[in-house]
């Protein structure tokens, strides 16, 4: 892994302190025009409202965090109970943790450092430093006949139904998995079943044959009692309560 220390320098946006790398897409795109997925971050702060007020416990769960700008800006409504951020990759890991250490000062979000994915395995993963074009937040799983196997490495995955015990609960959770969705639901069976839920699921049609991938997502929530409620450019949106 390269030194990750000279990657990168402090920004203030979207009213946070921000760690932000100017090489990487996301980063750069931040530091140039202020703010990414913004309406869907804003989305997500909307459906706070319209969770039942029945005393049940409220969780976030950030799956694909990259750097967490997701959960530091859920982090900072302080109507979370528990937020959960996970990501794979060892140096967007550490970028995670220090935007963490920067903006989330009551400790609120558990960082995980691991693929989350159908069962607990190990999976091929592309480091976020190999991306063929510089962008650390598009890197995931690879499968064993991508382009790229040849750079990856082993790196351990969970399920989310081997690690989070929740029940009872009202679970908002962001999916950005680059095209492995579709494992992550699998490996959380439990928790959709068990909780109510909404979630956001970026479904690209360059990851995956695109109607063929958001079919075979919407039959298996449909099957669990979820319905399509929303979508927002490649962001589609479930629940069972909503």
């Amino acid at each position: 892994m390269p030194s990750a220390g000279s990657y990168f320098d402090l920004y203030k946006r979207e009213g946070l302190r921000l760690a932000l790398d100017r090489d990487s897409y996301v980063d750069r795109y931040i530091i140039e025009h202020g703010t990414w997925e913004a309406n869907q971050i804003f989305f997500l702060k909307q459906l706070l409202m319209k969770c039942p007020n029945d005393g049940s416990r409220l969780a976030f769960l950030d799956i694909g965090a990259y750097f967490g700008l997701y959960s530091v800006h859920m982090a900072r409504t302080a109507a979370f109970d528990e937020i959960h951020a996970f990501e794979a990759d060892t140096l967007n890991f550490r970028q995670l943790q220090a935007n963490l250490l920067l903006n989330d000062p009551d400790m609120k979000v558990q960082a995980h450092n691991f693929a989350v994915a159908s069962k607990d395995d190990e999976v091929q993963f592309l480091p976020s430093w190999k991306h063929p074009t510089g962008n650390r937040g598009g890197v995931g799983m690879l499968r064993d006949d991508h382009s790229e196997i040849h750079q990856s490495v082993r790196i351990k995955s969970k399920a989310l139904d081997s690690i989070l015990h929740l029940k009872g609960y009202t679970i908002i959770a962001k999916i950005d998995v680059e095209g492995w969705d579709f494992d992550v639901l699998l490996g959380m069976e439990k928790l959709l079943n068990e909780n109510r839920c909404a979630i956001q699921i970026e479904c690209l049609p360059d990851n995956d044959a695109s109607d063929e991938n958001k079919q075979r997502i919407d039959n298996f929530l449909n099957e669990r009692g979820y319905r399509s409620f929303h979508s927002i450019g490649v962001d589609l949106y479930y629940s069972n309560f909503l």
